[in-house]
């Protein structure tokens, strides 16, 4: 069995590469910028007994990007809660 190893150098220098792409939020109504996913999530999330914050299914969606543009559904969005393979 072959075992992928990324270190966490590699996974920096990625999302360094990721978010220096990314354009700035845009100024102006109607016009687009670039960015990247960094998280995907519920709305809400809430602390377990250790103060771990665990994401609360059904309370909504959230994605946010690279460029610091976020977006909030209050209703689930079932394509980007897709389980991973």
């Amino acid at each position: 069995m072959k075992t992928h190893f990324i270190s966490a150098t590699t996974i920096i220098l990625l999302s360094w590469i990721n978010s220096s792409l990314a354009a700035p939020l845009p100024q102006k109504i109607g016009t687009c910028t670039q960015s990247f996913v960094k998280e995907i999530s519920y709305r809400l999330s809430s602390p377990d007994s250790n103060g771990v914050y665990i994401p609360v299914p059904e309370s909504g969606s959230t994605i946010s990007f690279t460029n610091g543009g976020r977006q909030v559904s209050y209703k689930n969005i079932p394509a980007i809660h897709i389980e991973p393979i």
